[in-house]
């Protein structure tokens, strides 16, 4: 932590520049304490590196609205941003940087990327800013932070180099910050820059596609199996539609998710799904208990990973930048089973045990 001593005695917040009493600040604490979980900073460090340049960041873009319908809204620009930033810091947390260094160099490095990560994230950002005159007075590193941290920055040369391409729009080359900003924009916005970003199936629709008489179709080849083997039609009615674009996958409202080169597809949502789609639901006094027959029959064909504790069934934690993590429960398949080739993980998504929900916190969104 020498480097820490040492920068705080050669960059301070500038004079009569106060942070933590800014309203930005407390309209917005909750978004930051998520970006602060994602560093191993002591506060100070972290109010230093990270707080005063958002600060200068916020005071320069003041209560501009972003163009996406969702931050669209005045100080929306800024909203973006920090779900930007909270999204590439959370990828970050799966890299080695630089990579090909030595374990020892990385760990010395760790937080000087982190901060190299947030400082080329936000001028990516202020770019489209400058371009339409918003900002027509450039937009170098001196806008965020004091000439002490530039000093120190530079002290990385490959840092140095990759911050530098990162924070300019159009690059000229790929770093790795660049992608990790890319990927964590993707995820945010939900179109995957060209040539790089998550490998996730169009959601063009999460609807089965309709007729002309406008009603609701499955694949056929899956309606003409059904008889045979419920299971087995099931599996060939989400490869059918995943192929077709029919299907998500590594949204944020998807039902099937990439997680450590596995399939995890949502349950009970899917299973419902497809029963309401080929009219196989039983009576009306039945219903509601098809499905899990169908449950049943899919779990025959025993293509499906059991949890540690034996449980057919697992947990999943759908942790999307800007959003509160929200809870599912689905199955475990080898990603062979429903792709051709196997989409890139969603790193928003994480494992865990399967917890059978109260009534009244099950998630409607894995539900019909």
């Amino acid at each position: 932590m020498h480097w820490l001593r040492r920068l705080s005695r050669s960059s301070r917040p500038r004079q009569n520049e106060p942070v933590s009493d800014e309203p930005w600040i407390a309209e917005r604490s909750d978004h930051l304490d998520r970006i602060y979980q994602q560093t191993s900073l002591p506060k100070a460090c972290f109010e230093q590196l990270f707080l005063v340049p958002l600060k200068r960041y916020a005071t320069r873009i003041e209560q501009t609205p972003a163009q996406q319908e969702t931050y669209a809204h005045p100080g929306g620009f800024l909203d973006h941003s920090l779900a930007l930033i909270e999204g590439a810091l959370r990828l970050r947390r799966s890299r080695l940087l630089p990579a090909g260094a030595a374990p020892e160099e990385q760990a010395q490095q760790a937080e000087a990327w982190s901060a190299a990560l947030v400082y080329a994230a936000l001028l990516n950002e202020l770019n489209p800013l400058a371009q339409a005159g918003v900002d027509g007075s450039g937009h170098g590193l001196a806008l965020l932070v004091d000439q002490g941290i530039c000093d120190w920055l530079q002290g990385f040369p490959e840092l140095w180099r990759q911050l530098t391409i990162a924070s300019t729009s159009p690059r000229r080359q790929a770093t790795e910050l660049g992608e990790l900003i890319d990927l964590a924009r993707c995820a945010l916005d939900g179109a995957p820059p060209a040539g790089q970003g998550l490998t996730a199936v169009s959601a063009e629709s999460e609807d089965a596609r309709d007729t002309d008489d406008g009603v609701h179709q499955a694949p056929a080849a899956a309606k003409d199996s059904t008889a045979d083997n419920p299971g087995r039609a099931f599996l060939l009615w989400l490869r059918t539609l995943i192929a077709q674009r029919q299907l998500s996958v590594n949204q944020e409202n998807s039902k099937v998710q990439v997680v450590d080169g596995q399939a995890f597809i949502y349950s009970p949502a899917l299973f419902q799904r497809y029963c309401r789609e080929l009219d196989i639901n039983g009576p009306p006094a039945g219903r509601g208990l098809e499905w899990r027959k169908l449950q049943r029959r899919f779990e025959a064909l025993q293509i499906h990973r059991k949890a540690p504790d034996g449980m057919s069934l697992w947990g999943c934690s759908l942790a999307w930048p800007g959003r509160k993590p929200r809870r599912f429960s689905g199955y475990l398949l080898n990603a062979d089973e429903l792709f051709p080739v196997t989409p890139s993980d969603n790193p928003f998504c994480l494992l865990g045990r399967y917890q059978k929900p109260h009534a009244d916190q099950i998630d409607k969104r894995n539900a019909l």
